[in-house]
């Protein structure tokens, strides 16, 4: 049971925040901790204390019992999923929430909240949006690792409840930098090849001006038909979606016969230089939502921020909004769970009372010039489904 204070306690509100500060991620801990910092500024709630605990010196859960030790009534962080873990259960005793930075659903239960994306949620926006334009058949091309079991259980899971048909999931060794064989496979190419020649062998004997015409196009193609699906979901990002997407227009897998789904990591602008790509959906935060935190980062910080710093920001801010609840700091299951959710810099979102987060996304398309929200994100959220 989560408790609320009864008062504004002596000193101000004390907020944990369970961040690396030390160690590899040091960088990603020292952003994060910015940007809650600039919330704090924003948010002008001059009773508000950050109390950052490094997670690396002693582990996620003596941070958290530190923080807990200096008065903390709302834990921020950690962001590592193994962090989490350690960190929840010194809360749960406590009986004070814990907003984490993870996306790892896995680590998500009542009272220990996820706020990262999970790829699941952004493949179930873009499935529905494929649905909506009438895309029935879907396969997916996944890696070999934990990323890619989550991206092909939620195109099932969302299939199952969009409706449609899962015909084909294929998987590759997730340190593999060829693509060509498993591109050429899923592409079915090689049957799809063969009816080039049988078409042609078709139009064999005829010389009229129409069959001609036809023969002329069936000879510019590599393959014909479609490779039986009309959606195909890809778990690849950055350098290696570079790598990947070439073989795609190669083995005749052309937009929009086929719709490219992918995943919010998608949301780059350089994309639009990859031929292959132009076309392709994927649901994300309205990117808009960002454009003045990433400014007001860059001038306070000098740097440009970390993608998930955003979520340091919009934890900090719930933090401060329900700091100065007239009642009182209010940090309780109810308040935490309201329906409406809460606005912050990634959009919509409301914390359940499971540990999931559910957020408003936007469904987006890659153009050659950027990207282009093809579905807007929500302005409000429907009544929340029983987990």
């Amino acid at each position: 049971m989560l408790r609320r204070p009864a008062a504004m306690p002596e000193g101000g509100v004390r907020v944990g925040l369970l961040l690396p500060l030390t160690g590899s991620a040091a960088e990603l801990g020292r952003q994060m901790l910015s940007a809650a910092e600039m919330a704090l500024f924003d948010f002008g709630t001059e009773h508000l204390v950050l109390v950052p605990r490094d997670t690396e010196v002693a582990g996620a859960a003596a941070a958290a019992r530190s923080a807990l030790e200096e008065g903390a009534q709302i834990l921020l962080g950690p962001i590592f999923a193994q962090a989490v873990q350690q960190a929840a259960p010194v809360a749960r005793a406590a009986g004070v929430p814990l907003i984490a930075f993870s996306s790892d659903r896995t680590v998500a239960a009542p009272g220990a909240w996820v706020l990262g994306l999970p790829p699941g949620d952004a493949i179930d926006r873009a499935v529905q949006q494929a649905r909506r334009d009438n895309r029935e058949r879907f396969a997916a091309l996944v890696p070999q690792s934990p990323l890619g079991e989550q991206v092909a259980d939620a195109l099932r899971q969302s299939v199952e409840r969009h409706g449609g048909r899962v015909v084909r999931i294929d998987s590759y060794p997730a340190a593999t930098n060829d693509f060509t064989q498993v591109v050429r496979s899923i592409a079915n190419f090689d049957s799809r090849r063969s009816g080039v020649g049988s078409q042609l062998r078709a139009l064999e004997g005829r010389t009229d001006e129409a069959a001609r015409r036809e023969r002329r196009r069936i000879q510019g193609q590599a393959a014909v038909g479609d490779p039986g699906y009309d959606t195909l979901v890809l778990a690849e990002s950055g350098a290696r979606l570079r790598l990947l997407a070439p073989m795609l227009a190669f083995f005749d897998i052309d937009q929009p016969t086929v719709r490219v789904l992918g995943l919010p990591l998608w949301e780059d602008p350089g994309l639009g230089r990859e031929p292959a790509l132009v076309g392709s959906w994927f649901a994300a935060p309205d990117p808009a939502g960002r454009q003045d935190f990433e400014r007001r980062f860059r001038e306070v910080s000098g740097a440009a921020p970390l993608r998930i710093a955003t979520l340091a920001y919009d934890a900090t801010g719930l933090a401060a909004v329900l700091a100065r609840q007239p009642g009182g700091p209010d940090f309780s299951l109810e308040t935490l769970t309201q329906p409406d959710g809460f606005l912050g810099v990634d959009g919509l979102f409301r914390l359940l009372p499971s540990g999931h987060v559910e957020r408003g996304l936007a469904v987006l398309q890659i153009e050659r010039t950027g990207l282009r929200i093809l579905d807007p994100a929500p302005q409000r959220f429907l009544p929340p489904q029983t987990n």
